[in-house]
């Protein structure tokens, strides 16, 4: 080994008394006599500086300085140290160097190995602490040259950003040939017990003025700072990339119980509440607050305790922690019910699924502190959203009850056209009709309702109504499959026909609503079963035929003709046949666009149609509008239509997620939220343009028939 010193002396002597004092080359310390250490070269010449000279970037040089004790008593124990503008570029020789820790004794002497190795070019400059542990200091000054080599890594040395324990990471660095030669590349290694060599784009040699990349990896094992280094060897040389990577520990925090409160670290990096992992470098002592009404109950370190801080050593890794919180006190829940329009909430624990309260107006329900409460809400009508503890629109809403009030406001609003509504148990409505008095009949096939124009009930009817219609004089028409029944407006029966083949039955496709039977301005009557067939306002049977592809649609315009939907592969159209013999006249093609939909004609005399596929809802009045309503996707829908004499307009349709229904000067649409809510069926419109619609209506506590109104 060639060792390079530059000779000089710097001594600090200490007296007895081990204040520092001017002491020509030497450190006194230590016990039985006088402890005189000298720094000297190899040849035994005092020296206050080492000049290393030039060195290559990526290389290094080392110089080495003897210790000797020429005084009477051993000294303290030797400390070295670096410092200095560049002291990263001068490190000990770890094997070589024997004076660090030592009590040197008379006459003995040790040795410091400083390796010279620049990570940049310029002057590079430092300075060597020699000190015993009872006082006395000397200082060596360090210098050097450096310049950067025709061939050397880019960038020169390289420090990862901290990394976890059992972890891996990746950088790249650059070996570049400045020179103006092809320079050989006799080898490429990686030194370091946590550092892998990877991938590499360099050959066997490197052409002037080019550069190839090499991988490194780095996967610490234990906690402190690994230290390797990437070495290319070119022609008998050594270029050399330090390299060095800090390892961290992680550590993680989780909170339980039904409390609440936040955890922070010293050193800092957890502050949970957000930020519940961290990585660190060694001893975390974590602090835990309670929040209010909460009361820190314990951790999941033993060692812990209940206190408010507990140490994770920086051994353990990786490492989570539990920080236990319990509430203290009672708790209770006040709803408040806004709104003009009906509707309930049910209170439930979201963790057992005990429903705690089923509320249909305002109500104080007890709560547990730290429960998971689920409210969830329904209404025939609109529902406004949550305030307070759950806020949105959404539902069922869930918040975490706490100590103390818990206040939520649901708000349930009527929409802007709404009237009334009511709720029938029993089985399905199946028809909607008014009378010129603003009444409301609603048929199913066990009863016939008479409603007020407010909603009361005037009478009811035990018998088979699911399909009906009203006349003149407000008269009703029932079929009811195979009889066909003619009441007056109080509901008293005036007479009762048999039906035939072709008309004890309904005939109905894709949609729900009844639309069987027909009404012509003079009392004559029609029903659309497998065929059709008609009778005059007294009751007697004028005709009856078979038709195909009968669909769901039947009316009577103000001739007396009877016009019967029916559908083909792609369109509805409809057959029109006499009033007096049946006698078939020019159809009407193609009224609707598609064929799933409906027929129908008005008391003013007009031809009603609409139909659906699943991008579009398509209605037409004659004579007074026509349009389609976009589905957005929402599936396939099913629809129906009504007009008045004076031709406002009633249309109804449903889809995969609910409903919607237009008036005259209105519209309105209703999604069913997890099977709670209303479905449409049919609906009907009076001569004064108001809309009633019926349905089925699920909620918490019903699960029956719906009736909702709306003014024009």
């Amino acid at each position: 080994m060639n060792w390079r010193v530059v000779v000089g002396v710097l001594l600090i002597g200490c007296g007895s008394d081990g204040e520092s004092m001017p002491h020509d080359g030497a450190i006194d310390s230590g016990s039985g006599g006088d402890a005189i250490l000298v720094a000297t070269d190899p040849a035994g010449n005092p020296t206050t500086s080492l000049d290393f000279g030039a060195a290559l970037v990526g290389q290094s040089s080392t110089a080495k300085l003897v210790v000797a004790n020429s005084g009477t008593g051993t000294s303290g124990p030797i400390a070295l140290a670096i410092a200095g503008t560049h002291a990263n570029d001068f490190a000990f020789d770890d094997q070589l160097t024997t004076c660090a820790g030592l009590a040197l004794e008379a006459g003995a002497s040790c040795n410091v190995v400083l390796v010279f190795r620049p990570t940049a070019s310029g002057t590079r400059l430092g300075s060597l602490t020699i000190s015993t542990q009872s006082g006395g200091t000397t200082a060596i000054a360090l210098a050097g040259q450096a310049a950067v080599p025709d061939l050397h890594f880019v960038p020169t040395s390289f420090t990862f950003a901290p990394v976890e324990i059992g972890q891996t990471a990746y950088t790249s660095l650059e070996l570049r040939n400045d020179g103006a030669d092809t320079v050989s590349i006799d080898g490429l290694v990686v030194s370091g017990t946590s550092f892998l060599r990877g991938l590499s784009t360099c050959g066997a040699s490197l052409a002037p003025a080019s550069s190839c990349d090499i991988t490194v990896s780095v996967t610490p094992q234990t906690l402190g700072t690994a230290q390797g280094s990437l070495v290319v060897t070119s022609d008998g040389l050594d270029f050399v990339a330090m390299l060095s990577a800090p390892a961290v520990h992680r550590v993680s925090i989780s909170r339980s119980g039904n409390g609440t409160g936040t955890i922070t670290s010293s050193p800092a990096g957890i502050a949970c509440g957000s930020a519940c992992t961290a990585l660190f470098v060694g001893d975390v002592v974590l602090t835990a607050a309670a929040g209010p009404g909460s009361a820190l109950t314990g951790w999941s370190v033993p060692a812990c305790g209940t206190g408010s801080t507990c140490i994770v050593p920086a051994e353990v890794d990786p490492v989570t922690v539990v920080a236990s919180f319990a509430l203290t006190g009672s708790g209770q829940l006040d709803v408040t019910f806004a709104g003009d329009a009906p509707g309930e909430l049910q209170v439930t624990d979201d963790y057992t699924g005990e429903i705690l309260a089923t509320c249909f107006a305002s109500c104080s329900v007890p709560v547990d502190p730290g429960d998971r409460i689920e409210i969830q809400a329904v209404t025939p009508s609109t529902f406004g959203g949550f305030a307070g503890a759950c806020t949105g629109t959404s539902v069922p809403c869930k918040f975490t009850a706490t100590a103390g009030l818990n206040s939520v406001t649901a708000a349930f609003n009527k929409d802007p056209h709404e009237r009334w509504t009511r709720l029938l148990p029993g089985d399905q409505l199946q028809s909607v009709g008014y009378d010129s008095a603003g009444n409301l009949l609603v048929g199913s096939g066990t009863r016939l309702i008479k409603l007020s124009p407010t909603g009361s009930t005037l009478w009811t009817q035990t018998r088979s109504a699911a399909v009906f219609a009203i006349g003149p004089g407000d008269t009703i028409y029932i079929h009811a499959g195979t009889a066909l029944v003619k009441l007056a407006s109080d509901g008293s029966e005036l007479w009762t026909r048999p039906t035939d083949t072709n008309t004890n039955t309904c005939a109905r496709s894709h949609i729900q609503a009844l639309r069987c039977i027909a009404v012509g301005a003079d009392g004559a009557v029609a029903i659309h079963g497998t065929g059709v067939g008609r009778w005059d306002a007294a009751g007697t049977p004028t005709w009856s035929k078979p038709v195909s592809f009968g669909t769901n649609g039947i009316g009577i315009d103000l001739q007396g003709v009877v016009v019967v939907a029916v559908e083909s592969l792609e369109t509805m159209s409809a057959l029109r046949f006499a009033a007096a013999d049946g006698a078939a006249l020019s159809p009407l093609q193609d009224v609707t666009p598609s064929y799933r939909g409906m027929l129908s004609i008005d008391p003013g005399g007009r031809l009603l149609t609409c139909s659906a596929l699943r991008d579009y809802v398509h209605y037409s009045v004659e004579g007074i509008t026509s349009g389609s309503i976009e589905n957005e996707g929402l599936g396939e829908v099913q629809t129906a239509i009504v007009s008045n004499a004076t031709g406002q307009v009633g249309l109804g349709y449903t889809h995969d997620s609910g409903w919607s229904a237009m008036g005259p000067d209105w519209g309105v649409t209703r999604y069913l939220n997890l099977d709670y809510g209303s479905g449409f069926l049919d609906l009907a419109i009076s001569p004064a343009g108001k809309v009633a619609l019926i349905g089925w209506y699920h909620s918490l506590t019903f699960d029956g028939n719906w009736i909702q109104t709306f003014d024009p």
